[in-house]
Protein backbone atom coordinates (compact mmCIF):
# COMPACT_ATOMS: atom_id res chain seq x y z
CA UNK A 1 0.00 0.00 0.00
CA UNK A 2 3.08 2.37 1.14
CA UNK A 3 4.38 1.64 -2.60
CA UNK A 4 1.47 1.98 -3.99
CA UNK A 5 1.44 5.67 -2.66
CA UNK A 6 4.48 6.92 -3.27
CA UNK A 7 4.56 5.58 -6.48
CA UNK A 8 1.30 8.12 -7.78
CA UNK A 9 4.15 11.03 -7.02
CA UNK A 10 7.35 9.32 -7.73
CA UNK A 11 9.35 10.14 -10.88
CA UNK A 12 8.17 7.70 -13.78
CA UNK A 13 12.20 6.39 -13.64
CA UNK A 14 12.01 5.70 -10.06
CA UNK A 15 11.99 2.20 -9.60
CA UNK A 16 9.88 -0.35 -6.84
CA UNK A 17 13.67 -0.65 -5.09
CA UNK A 18 14.36 3.09 -4.78
CA UNK A 19 10.46 3.83 -3.36
CA UNK A 20 11.29 0.88 -1.17
CA UNK A 21 14.22 2.48 0.40
CA UNK A 22 12.25 5.62 0.45
CA UNK A 23 9.70 4.08 2.61
CA UNK A 24 12.02 2.30 4.87
CA UNK A 25 13.47 5.56 5.80
CA UNK A 26 10.56 7.02 6.30
CA UNK A 27 9.09 3.62 8.32
CA UNK A 28 12.53 3.60 10.38
CA UNK A 29 12.99 7.15 11.17
CA UNK A 30 16.35 6.79 10.03
CA UNK A 31 18.23 8.12 7.08
CA UNK A 32 20.38 4.62 5.90
CA UNK A 33 21.06 2.71 3.17
CA UNK A 34 19.05 -0.17 1.45
CA UNK A 35 17.47 -2.93 3.66
CA UNK A 36 17.80 -5.63 1.73
CA UNK A 37 15.28 -7.65 4.75
CA UNK A 38 18.27 -10.37 5.20
CA UNK A 39 20.72 -9.87 8.07
CA UNK A 40 23.01 -12.20 5.69
CA UNK A 41 22.33 -9.81 2.46
CA UNK A 42 22.87 -6.75 4.60
CA UNK A 43 26.36 -8.07 5.70
CA UNK A 44 27.09 -9.18 2.50
CA UNK A 45 26.62 -5.40 1.20
CA UNK A 46 27.50 -2.96 3.95
CA UNK A 47 29.52 -5.75 6.37
CA UNK A 48 27.17 -5.64 8.98
CA UNK A 49 23.82 -6.97 9.96
CA UNK A 50 21.81 -3.79 9.59
CA UNK A 51 22.01 -1.07 7.26
CA UNK A 52 24.02 1.99 8.02
CA UNK A 53 22.94 5.78 8.29
CA UNK A 54 24.36 7.96 5.57
CA UNK A 55 27.13 10.45 7.13
CA UNK A 56 25.01 13.73 6.36
CA UNK A 57 28.45 15.43 7.47
CA UNK A 58 29.73 14.06 4.28
CA UNK A 59 27.69 16.18 2.32
CA UNK A 60 29.11 19.09 0.35
CA UNK A 61 27.19 20.38 -1.93
CA UNK A 62 24.52 22.87 -1.16
CA UNK A 63 21.25 21.32 0.07
CA UNK A 64 17.61 22.49 0.84
CA UNK A 65 14.67 20.71 2.32
CA UNK A 66 11.21 22.37 0.68
CA UNK A 67 7.80 21.36 2.02
CA UNK A 68 4.58 22.99 2.22
CA UNK A 69 1.27 22.53 4.30
CA UNK A 70 0.15 20.52 0.66
CA UNK A 71 2.98 18.61 0.84
CA UNK A 72 1.54 14.84 -0.02
CA UNK A 73 4.24 13.01 1.74
CA UNK A 74 4.39 14.73 4.80
CA UNK A 75 1.58 13.92 7.46
CA UNK A 76 0.49 17.20 9.24
CA UNK A 77 -0.13 16.59 13.05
Amino acid sequence: AEAAYVSQYAPSGASLQIIDHYAQNIHSGRFAKYDYRDKIKNFEHYGQLKPPTYDTTRITAPTATFWSLKDTFIKNG
